[in-house]
């Protein structure tokens, strides 16, 4: 009974993270519908911009409110299937290491860290360009996942196989690299029309790095836990394995005791009566 209370609890909690993972999914989905709405119904598409881009001018006209509806904001299409691909990749196996409230809390802390991130980078002098999605937030989330299963394999671009340390590093470079050459553009005064937000990308992959060294100590618990029920595990499969070769040895002797033949590695006179000694009386 309590064995099956524990794992009825397991399964509730396990429902649970799969119920927040795509409560996120959702939203983000509602919002991109109302940016389809927007482009048809201008009212819609001004209060849209007005709300769920963010921008140092955005921050600075008082609307701080966008540094977290920007991290759940899609207009296109493909922006939105590719992060809620990545997103539903990496959130299950974190949210079952850490829990639902420290996922929910990181994954919001994540969103707006990119945010701040993307301002602090227009107020140093990148382009002032509203942004959106919520690549920054899951940048976060790849970085935890490397922390936390630095050799499981993934697959970049869902082809290449990677251990995840390799996939973070990776992720981190090509920021890093397009972060300078969009600083070189624009001091150059070139403008190649790709708006990637990688300054929020490194703001929420940055973010990801520090979480997860502050909860290190965190992540060996968990380490460790689940290294110690393996190891209850294994010790449960020998002696399981031991009971069940002794029981078949104790059938064993019980049938060859029916049958009247001797034990194997007995001497025969161990065995069978000693006529001779019933001639002598």
């Amino acid at each position: 009974m309590a064995e099956r209370s524990a794992q009825d609890l397991a399964e509730r909690h396990a429902g649970t993270r799969r119920l927040a993972v795509d409560g996120i999914v959702a939203l983000n989905v509602v919002v991109f519908v109302a940016w389809q709405v927007g482009a048809r119904v201008p009212e819609v598409g001004a209060f849209m911009e007005r709300h769920f881009l963010v921008s140092l001018t955005s921050v600075e006209q008082g609307r701080i409110w966008t540094l977290l509806t920007s991290a759940f904001s899609h207009a296109a299409a493909w922006h939105l299937i590719i992060n809620m691909f990545v997103l539903k990749s990496f959130a299950p196996p974190i949210a079952r290491a850490w829990g639902l409230s420290q996922f929910l809390t990181f994954y919001v802390c994540a969103g707006v860290s990119a945010s701040v991130a993307h301002v602090l980078f227009s107020w140093f002098g990148w382009p002032d360009i509203p942004a959106l999605g919520a690549s920054g937030a899951i940048a976060g989330l790849l970085l935890a996942y490397a922390f936390l299963y630095p050799r499981r394999l993934v697959y970049l671009f869902a082809i290449v196989p990677l251990p995840a340390w390799a996939m973070a590093i990776a992720f981190v470079g090509f920021d890093l690299w397009g972060l300078i050459g969009q600083y070189r553009e624009r001091q150059l005064g070139w403008d190649d029309g790709v708006l990637i937000g990688h300054g929020a990308h490194l703001g929420g992959a940055l973010f990801g790095v520090l979480w997860s060294l502050v909860d290190r100590s965190r992540f060996d618990e968990l380490l460790s836990q689940e290294q110690e029920a393996l190891d209850a595990a294994d010790e449960q499969l020998m002696e399981r394995a031991r009971q069940i070769q002794k029981d078949r040895m104790n059938q064993r002797m019980q049938q060859l005791r029916k049958r009247g033949d001797p034990p194997a590695g007995r001497q025969a006179h161990d065995w069978l009566p000693r006529h001779g000694e019933d001639d002598e009386t």
